[in-house]
């Protein structure tokens, strides 16, 4: 399969054909849906060894729940937010494998002055990355072109992840766009 992905990349590269994306990340919900039952199904992962986190991806413009799983090897009881495979849902120059993650992520803490009960990150893929336009982010100044796939964590201030539900789709669309109109999301 990597090499698959590397001659894609390979070829999209070779062609200059940045508005495509050149990474092996869903964007659509049936692609999301695919890789989540791919993804649980997977040896040596089990659902003890994921998280619930929110995407906000290219093509769906609704914010989707999703399994985030841990690094195979990691000790559950004392991992954090950095120990999780979020590369598995956003792309770093194209391909899914371990970069310095703080060039992608942004911890929230407080939304409008108020100081949230948990904070949340939001991890994305570096703007210089050519991905597709995310369509689920749009903000009420209209003028944000974000592109590629989002995703957000809930975790303690000890960085420990907690499971997000669907109900808080509302608050993290809300706070990924306050993050993206303040252009803290680069």
């Amino acid at each position: 399969m990597f090499q698959r992905i590397l001659a894609r990349t390979r070829r999209l590269t070779d062609h200059n054909s940045l508005e495509q994306s050149l990474s092996p990340v869903p964007h659509t919900m049936s692609q999301t849906e695919e890789f989540s039952s791919d993804l649980l199904s997977r040896k040596g992962y089990s659902v003890n060894g994921s998280v619930k986190g929110m995407m906000l991806a290219t093509d769906i413009h609704l914010p989707v729940v999703v399994p985030v799983m841990y690094n195979i090897g990691v000790d559950i009881e004392t991992a954090t937010i950095y120990d999780l495979f979020i590369h598995a849902w956003v792309a770093y120059s194209g391909l899914a494998h371990v970069v310095d993650m703080a060039q992608g992520a942004r911890t929230v803490i407080a939304h409008h002055g108020v100081v949230l009960e948990t904070p949340y990150t939001i991890f994305y893929t570096p703007q210089k990355v050519a991905e597709p336009k995310n369509n689920s982010v749009a903000t009420n100044k209209g003028k944000t072109f974000f592109r590629g796939n989002i995703l957000v964590i809930k975790h303690t201030a000890e960085n420990t992840p907690l499971d997000i539900s669907a109900a808080e789709g509302p608050r993290i669309t809300m706070l990924v766009r306050k993050q993206l109109e303040e252009g803290l999301l680069v």
